[in-house]
């Protein structure tokens, strides 16, 4: 199982794929192997619904089963290069409302952080909608405080993408880049 793992990994980072991503796999196609102790090319489609429909009932959420359906169809069809596809409905997830915080709440959380260069992170996070490896990413060269743009290099999926640079945040942002 070693060997296929290494190989698994290697063939997926030449193809481009994040490295939570070829984790998440390995862990899955390991569990798959644990569970039947053989090969994943021998393991048939039906015992494959069975591996997921009990991972399923142990309380697996439907992120968690898409992640083993797509590790398995990976291994399936491109390493194997078997022309099967696991033919299992992929789970969905809940469509739910994401929280939003007053301005009361924001302005309470800023007004806790002492260190000026947190609290810059953090205007910067929720005005300009980042996550937080894209501020950990960020450079002085990606902003723009005359156009209030702010270029985020490979953000989620790899992408670049322009966002907006708040008009309160231009001067904090001269002011502590200049130092």
């Amino acid at each position: 199982m070693g060997k296929f793992l290494d190989w698994e990994e290697r063939e997926m980072n030449l193809t481009g794929y994040s490295p939570q991503t070829v984790r998440s796999y390995q862990h899955a196609i390991k569990e798959l192997y644990t569970y039947y102790e053989k090969s994943p090319r021998d393991i048939s489609d039906s015992e494959i619904k069975e591996f997921l429909l009990k991972k399923q009932a142990t309380g697996c959420s439907g992120s968690t089963i898409n992640i083993y359906v797509n590790a398995f169809n990976y291994v399936l069809q491109r390493l194997y290069k078997i022309g099967r596809k696991l033919d299992f409905r992929y789970s969905r997830k809940p469509k739910t409302l994401p929280v939003v915080l007053s301005q009361e709440e924001i302005s309470k959380i800023f007004s806790h952080v002492k260190n000026k260069k947190h609290l810059l992170i953090l205007q910067l996070l929720y005005g300009s909608g980042l996550r937080v490896s894209e501020v950990v990413r960020l450079k002085a060269r990606d902003l723009n405080c005359n156009e209030k743009t702010l270029m985020v290099r490979e953000g989620k999926g790899k992408k670049d993408r322009l966002t907006v640079l708040s008009e309160k945040m231009t001067s904090p942002l001269k002011r502590f880049y200049y130092q």
